[in-house]
Order: structure tokens, then sequence, then C-alpha cells
């Protein structure tokens, strides 16, 4: 996770950078979140680990306030602050929307994190995710360790990483066009483990079960192998 911060990060002073080279045309445009907003999931038998990323730019030569809200999938069931963020930075609204409150933000781009937890039914190794932008998103991707067995699919979405993705374990989908305010998007994760600790529990039984009776199996052959010797 270290390294994708460090790709995350490198990509996107570099977009900074390239941004920096025209003036902005209206003051909104002196601070605003970034277009690229990225979403790393990885799970275990029982849950959905995700971490959504996106960037406070910052144009002027001061420091300047900004809240926003956050799009995170309605299946979260818990949240942490990650890069950049304190958990008393974070809360919802009456409609249980997650916002980022009015943070203070130096000159250039500062990368922000917020960890989410879903929960896989029992049985299922399939999940569908519905993420909804709060604002208009330039270009939204979703990625996965390319070691895992899960997969991603998602309508209007295509296969591909983003530049600061490039090169590195995950493979993912990307949706290039803007994504409006309002516009939910599915995506659906297939190739989950299933089963849970319950199933963790009786496979470790089984497994001792076989180690014994194949510890007894041979104790028998030995025995008779020693009688037979004698």
């Amino acid at each position: 996770m270290k390294r994708i911060l460090l790709l995350i990060s490198l990509c996107s002073f570099s977009l900074y950078a390239e941004e920096k080279k025209s003036p902005p045309a209206t003051p909104e445009e002196q601070v605003y979140i970034s277009p690229r907003h990225i979403i790393i999931l990885q799970a275990d038998m029982e849950n959905i680990w995700g971490t959504y990323y996106f960037a406070v730019i910052n144009r002027t030569e001061v420091p300047v306030s900004l809240s926003t809200p956050i799009m995170l999938p309605p299946e979260t069931v818990d949240i942490k602050a990650q890069d950049g963020l304190k958990p008393e930075e974070l809360e919802r609204d009456k409609e249980g929307i997650l916002h980022m409150k009015t943070k203070s933000f130096p000159k250039g781009m500062t990368l922000l994190g917020v960890g989410f937890q879903c929960k896989i039914p029992p049985g299922n190794s399939s999940l569908p995710l519905h993420f909804t932008p709060l604002f208009s998103i330039g270009e939204l991707s979703v990625a996965v360790p390319n070691t895992t067995p899960m997969k991603l699919t998602a309508t209007g979405m295509e296969p591909g990483l983003p530049d600061m993705l490039t090169g590195s374990p995950y493979t993912g989908i990307m949706k290039h066009q803007p994504l409006a305010k309002g516009e939910t998007i599915t995506v659906t994760l297939d190739g989950l483990q299933t089963g849970g600790r319950a199933t963790l529990w009786w496979s470790g039984l089984v497994f001792a079960g076989i180690l014994c009776l194949g510890s007894a199996y041979w104790v028998r052959r030995y025995r008779r192998g020693t009688c037979a010797v004698a």
C-alpha cells in the first residue's frame, strides 16, 4: 500500500505541475478537488476493504480552507481516516453522507484517503458496490491486487489503470468520461472467497482429522513392520 501511495503521489504532483502552466480563469479554479479519483479494493473471506483516494489542488500562494462531501458506497459499514486526514475531520450529515470538515490546505497538491469496509454476505462469491458522485468527477479508476482471484466489472468502465498505477501490482477498470453528480455506477466484484471464520474452522478441523487418520495409519504400518522383523 505504501508503494501505491507513492505512485499516486508522484503522478498527482506531475498532474499539478501540468495544470499550473495555465492560469486559473476564476477564483473557484484556484482551489479545487482533482478530477482524477482512485479506489483500491482488497478482500478477505468476510469483508471488502477499500481506500478512496482524491486530491485537493491549491494554486494560490497561501493556505486555503475547503470542505467536501466524500463518495463512498452505501454498502459501507465502517470508515477510517487515512492519508492526509484525521478522524475528527470526518463527519456524516443527517442523510448519512460522509463529509470532510473545513480543512486548511497549503499551496500545491494534498493527497487524501478514506478507508471503508463492506461486509460480504455469507456464501456470496460476488458483490456489487454502488458509487454515486456527489459532484462531477473527471476520471474514476477502481483497482484490485493482480494476485487476487477478484475480477472487476462495471457498465461504462473499461479494463485499464491510470498512469500512476502503471507497473504496479494491480489490475483495474477505468471510466475516462466524466461522471456526473448523482450518476450511480455499479462496480461488481466477482471471485470472492466464500465461507468466513466458520468455514475456516471446519476446514481446520477436517485437516486436523486427516492428519490424525494419516498418523494412525502410518503408526499401524510401522508397528506391523517392526513385529515382522522381530
